[in-house]
């Protein structure tokens, strides 16, 4: 005990101040009282000093007891910490924390009126979804016949295109709906994205938004080099097809490709100047040149410019 030896020093430093009053050479009565006094505070001292021995031998400390006890006011502490609060008063806000949970517990009608919207809204969405399932599977035979016929029109001649349902639930519905074709029918079908090229997935996917337009009320349709990796004939077809589909919805095409250029109804250049852009709307001659720029790039020729008047005359014959 910490105390116990503090005390013990005490008694030492009393022992040492009584030996050198004993040395003091004078019977003053007053003197004398403060010895007897030190000397009788000793003896109390010794006794209480043996006191604690006898106390001391009989304590038994158990080591995984105290370890507990350490544990515990640690996490007292912590968790007062935590809490921001005085360790004295942890038990307070327990006691706090415990009677506003009863209260939540007492009234957990909120929680039944939740569970109820949660079982009516889940039972909605298996409705719904089971609705657009229905929708899905009677439009999926058109839509995939329609989508092959422009697949084969813009050059993938022996191509098909047909939609494959994974059942799966998901803010989508009951199914994952995946886009499987074939570009040779010597092969089997698989993914869009695993069995076209490049240059195929642009087609087909130009197909594809060709169909999706026919069928849908869209106001604008913009289409950033959907001709890309198209040439010649199919570049002409693109054009046609754009054409064909800008009777019922606008379509605005940024392309490359002359042939698609000269089918549409207007065109307009776009010029960059630095950091500056501008769009400039062509009349018939100006339009010509720009054709022929297509073609031919800087090097501009009579036969070049020929050759772009004759695909705006045929484009605006047909």
């Amino acid at each position: 005990f910490e105390k116990k030896t503090r005390l013990y020093e005490q008694t030492d430093d009393l022992r040492h101040t009584l030996r050198e009053l004993d040395d003091i050479d004078d019977a003053h009565p007053i003197l004398q009282s403060a010895r007897d006094s030190l000397q009788a505070a000793l003896a109390l001292i010794d006794d209480s000093a043996k006191d604690l021995r006898h106390y001391e031998n009989q304590v038994v400390v158990d080591p995984q007891a105290f370890a507990e006890t350490e544990a515990r006011l640690s996490a007292i502490i912590s968790m007062a910490r935590k809490h921001k609060l005085d360790p004295l008063h942890l038990h307070e806000h327990v006691a706090t924390l415990t009677d506003e949970l009863a209260t939540f517990e007492d009234d957990d009608s909120q929680l039944v009126a939740l569970e109820e919207s949660l079982r009516n809204l889940e039972s909605d969405f298996h409705d719904l979804a089971a609705s657009l399932s229905r929708a899905r599977r009677q439009a999926a035979p058109k839509f995939c016949a329609e989508v092959t016929h422009f697949m084969q029109l813009l050059g993938i001649s022996r191509g098909s295109f047909d939609m494959v349902f994974e059942p799966t639930i998901s803010e989508r519905g009951h199914e994952r709906v995946a886009f499987h074709v074939t570009t040779n029918p010597d092969f089997d079908a698989g993914p869009l994205n695993q069995i076209a090229s490049g240059g195929e997935q642009t087609r087909i996917a130009l197909a594809i938004q060709i169909v999706a337009a026919q069928h849908s009320a869209l106001p604008c349709l913009i289409l950033d080099e959907a001709d890309v990796g198209v040439g010649g004939t199919t570049a002409d077809t693109v054009g046609r097809l754009l054409r064909d589909l800008a009777v019922h919805t606008q379509v605005i095409c940024i392309t490359h490709a002359p042939q698609v250029a000269a089918l549409g109804n207007r065109h307009l250049r776009v010029i960059k100047q630095g950091n500056q852009t501008a769009i400039q709307g062509l009349d018939d001659a100006r339009r010509i040149e720009e054709l022929a720029r297509m073609l031919a790039g800087a090097d501009i020729t009579e036969e070049t410019r020929d050759y772009a008047a004759t695909l705006l005359r045929g484009a605006q014959i047909h």
